[in-house]
């Protein structure tokens, strides 16, 4: 069984080198479950080392930068298990890599975040939230009028609509 997924990655791999050589690579970020940490190679000197060696053969094939947890703080077990990979190459090359090695699963895209405002001092609430009722209710323009905050403070504010 072994044998049948390094021949898939390889052949995979070859595919991939083949595509990568006629255009431009692109980055790409996935988050995706591997079921367990000591498969997960170290990086030493821009080298895959230690960890699976199929998944240091994809690690080292897609150019990847960087394996980390992406939820590191997660009190669940399940989403320790989370990893965000940013690599080089297709996402859809690279996440077929990954799960044809049985271990990686539910393999995604990696969110992409967008700031409100990169401004240190914006003056848009009225342009930006003239219809938020709830803001409002709590008398945000007041403490908008105030302060808009310093630059070296980040907030990040997720509303997943519960």
């Amino acid at each position: 069984m072994k044998l049948v997924r390094l021949v898939i990655v390889v052949l995979l791999f070859g595919a991939t080198t083949t595509s990568f050589g006629q255009e431009k690579e692109e980055a790409v970020k996935v988050w995706g479950t591997i079921d367990s940490d000591p498969f997960i190679p170290i990086q030493e000197h821009g080298i895959w080392k230690e960890g699976d060696v199929h998944l240091r053969e994809v690690f080292n094939a897609f150019d990847v930068k960087s394996c980390a947890k992406a939820l590191p703080d997660s009190r669940s077990e399940k989403l320790q298990r989370v990893y965000e990979v940013e690599a080089v190459g297709s996402f859809e090359d690279f996440s077929r890599s990954l799960s044809v090695l049985g271990y990686c699963s539910q393999i995604d895209p990696a969110p992409e975040y967008e700031l409100l405002s990169v401004d240190p001092f914006p003056d848009d609430y009225s342009f930006t939230f003239s219809n938020d009722y709830a803001l409002d209710l709590i008398n945000a323009e007041i403490a908008w009028e105030y302060s808009t905050g310093d630059p070296n403070t980040v907030i990040g504010v997720v509303d997943g609509g519960f």
